[in-house]
C-alpha cells in the first residue's frame, strides 16, 4: 500500500498557433521586463499568470538563438490557455507562444516574441550521441524550492523580486541535479503521463529513465520541460515525469521511498522535430 506524501506538478498553458506568428499580446500588468540573475544558463522558465500573478510553470531550454526558439514538455500544455506566457531567461522576460506541438512526443517547441538580442544568447547545446546505461547525466531546471532547501542553490530572485512575493519561504532556484540513467528504453504509455491527450492514451513511447544521486526529498514538479544533459555539456534527453517518493506499509513496517526517478523523452526525438519548424521565422 502506497502512501503519498508529497505531490504536486506545476505546469504552464499556451495555446498552439503553429507558424502563424505570436498572438498580440495586451496585459494590464505592469511588472519590469527585468529580474536579477548573476550567471548566464541555457535554461528558462515559463510562467503562465493569473490577475498578474504566477499561476502554473514549466522549465524549458534554448535550442536556437537566432530565433528565439526553446524546448519544453508537451503535457504542460492546457485547455484554458489564451496563448500567453511569460519566458523568463537570463534576467530578461519575453512573451512567448507555441509554434509547434507533435502529436504524441512529449515535446512542445515555443518561441519568444517582440525584440531581442540572439548575440547575447548563449549557444544551445549539442545533443549527445551514444547514450549507455550507467552515463552520469545532471538534470536542470528552474522550480521554487522551500528555504530548507536552497543550500548551495543558485537562487533567481523572481517571486520575491519579481513579483513582490513577501512572506513565503520559497524561491526559485536553478537544479542541477547528478544522475545516472538505468534505462535507455523505458516504455511509458501516455496516460502514465500527467496531462497527457486521452485520444492517445494507449499510446507507448520509449523513455530514457535515470535516477538522481541524491533525495530530492520532494516533487521535481517544474523540472520538466528542462534538459538533463551529460558530462560533456551534451543533451541527453527531455524531463518528462518522475516516479514520486512515497511511504510504503510493509511487514517490517514503515518504509520510505526516495524522490529519484525521472524520465526523459530522448534528445533524438527533438532532433526529429527540427526540419519541421526549419521555416519558423
Amino acid at each position: 500500500m502506497k502512501i503519498t506524501i508529497v505531490r504536486f506538478l506545476l505546469a504552464v498553458s499556451i495555446l498552439s498557433v503553429s507558424g502563424c506568428g505570436p498572438p498580440k499580446v495586451s496585459s494590464v500588468c505592469q511588472n519590469p521586463a527585468y529580474y536579477q540573475q548573476n550567471i548566464v544558463i541555457r535554461e528558462a522558465l515559463f510562467i503562465r499568470e493569473r490577475n498578474c500573478s504566477l499561476h502554473i510553470l514549466a522549465s524549458a531550454f534554448l535550442i536556437d538563438r537566432e530565433r528565439g526558439l526553446f524546448a519544453s514538455a508537451k503535457h504542460f500544455i492546457g485547455s484554458e490557455s489564451d496563448g500567453k506566457a511569460k519566458v523568463f531567461f537570463n534576467g530578461r522576460v519575453y512573451d512567448g507562444f507555441l509554434v509547434w506541438l507533435p502529436p504524441v512526443t512529449d515535446v512542445a517547441i515555443i518561441k519568444i516574441a517582440g525584440n531581442y538580442d540572439p548575440a547575447s544568447f548563449p549557444e544551445p547545446y549539442k545533443v549527445a550521441q551514444n547514450i549507455k546505461v550507467g552515463d552520469k547525466v545532471f538534470v536542470r531546471g528552474i522550480h521554487p524550492h522551500p528555504a530548507a532547501l536552497q543550500g548551495n542553490k543558485i537562487i533567481l530572485p523572481i517571486l520575491r523580486g519579481y513579483y513582490g512575493v513577501l512572506g513565503k519561504n520559497e524561491e526559485f532556484v536553478h537544479d542541477d541535479l547528478e544522475g545516472k540513467i538505468t534505462d535507455i528504453a523505458a516504455k511509458i504509455q501516455n496516460k502514465n503521463i500527467v496531462g497527457s491527450s486521452e485520444l492517445l492514451s494507449e499510446v507507448t513511447n520509449t523513455y530514457i529513465k535515470l535516477e538522481t544521486k541524491e533525495d530530492h526529498l520532494f516533487s521535481f514538479g517544474g523540472l520538466s520541460g528542462g534538459p538533463t544533459v551529460n558530462e560533456e555539456s551534451e543533451l541527453v534527453g527531455i524531463n518528462s515525469s518522475e516516479q514520486g517518493g512515497y511511504l510504503e506499509l510493509t511487514e517490517r513496517g514503515i518504509e520510505y521511498h526516495p524522490w529519484k526517478t525521472f524520465h526523459l523523452v530522448p534528445a533524438s526525438e527533438l532532433e526529429k522535430l527540427m526540419p519541421m519548424i526549419a521555416n519558423i521565422k
